[in-house]
């Protein structure tokens, strides 16, 4: 939300799940907000009760699109004598749970003008205080095409016939088949794009001395927060992939680790109850030398090559 105070933009942001962002804006001063409405829904995967919808009117009467989708109980707030919006309060955690407005009360019969104070609508949605902090995200029901066969695999490898192996794609279905390779000496740097998921993920590769990046696969975010994993290659391999994908086939979460250490970990944690696939691309005495996997706008499965930690 941008606010304007004494000609200065503010911003506030509620809420840590990125998806698609869209925007309304008014005239200020000229026009102004004077309604807020929507929907709230019991969210039976998270148990817990969310905003799933919103949209804004203002004092020309114009209305903005409606973000979300209306299901549930709808609600609207609108300030007394046609006063206009001013703030917003309620609560969030990776979605926002609740949302109620303030509101200047306007000019009132008789020019009576309270114009500082604001109304607070106080009930979030109607009292939609019924939505817990537990900082559930929304399930996004946009599903890849099923087009790929990123399969759930237990990690161990088909033999090539070389002292390479390839470690099948796990994660979601769907999104465009990628491969990278596996005929590498090692992998030294790993970019990790996060947003609501992994939208972006890149590789670089050591051959006899001789560094090559990989091509970005997935599209990175304007919002995207990039993470980068450095691997001192030749002393330092890697041995470990693990993360997991939600219900949206999308890759939610994602950790690298070596011989010596571990990355950070990149994206979001499991949430307790979401249809979920465990990714897990793990070697004993081998190292991780390439990947492959499907990606369209995000990372939908990785799979890896693996060689002998001697080589």
């Amino acid at each position: 939300i941008e606010y304007v105070k004494d000609g200065k933009v503010e911003i506030r942001e509620h809420g840590t799940s990125r998806g698609q962002v869209k925007e309304f804006s008014v005239d200020h001063p000229n026009d102004n907000f004077t309604a807020v409405g929507g929907s709230y829904d019991h969210i039976f995967t998270y148990d817990t009760t969310l905003i799933t919808s919103l949209y804004l009117t203002t004092s020309r009467g114009f209305t903005s699109p409606l973000f979300g989708e209306m299901k549930g109980t709808e609600f609207e707030f609108k300030g007394e004598n046609g006063g206009k919006l001013i703030g917003f309060h309620g609560r969030a955690g990776h979605a926002i749970d609740a949302i109620g407005a303030y509101f200047d009360t306007g000019s009132k019969p008789g020019g009576d003008s309270n114009s500082g104070k604001g109304t607070d609508s106080g009930s979030s949605t109607k009292d939609s205080g019924k939505g817990t902090d537990s900082g559930s995200s929304t399930k996004d029901s946009g599903k890849g095409s099923d087009s790929g066969s990123s399969t759930q695999d237990s990690g161990k490898g088909s033999d090539s016939g070389s002292s390479t192996q390839r470690l099948e794609a796990q994660g979601g279905k769907g999104g465009n088949q990628w491969d990278d390779g596996g005929d590498y000496d090692g992998v030294t740097k790993i970019h990790v794009a996060v947003g609501r998921w992994i939208e972006e993920i890149s590789f670089e590769y050591v051959k006899n001395g001789q560094t090559k990046k990989g091509p970005a696969r997935g599209v990175r975010g304007r919002r995207s927060t990039i993470g980068t994993f450095e691997i001192s290659h030749p002393n330092e391999y890697l041995i470990s992939v693990k993360g997991w994908s939600d219900s949206s086939n999308k890759i939610a979460g994602i950790q690298f680790k070596t011989n010596t250490k571990t990355s950070k970990y990149s994206g979001f944690e499991k949430i307790p109850g979401d249809e979920s696939t465990d990714i897990l691309l793990e070697v004993k005495d081998k190292k991780i030398v390439g990947f492959h996997g499907f990606a369209d706008s995000h990372v939908n499965a990785l799979g890896a090559y693996i060689a002998p930690a001697a080589n």
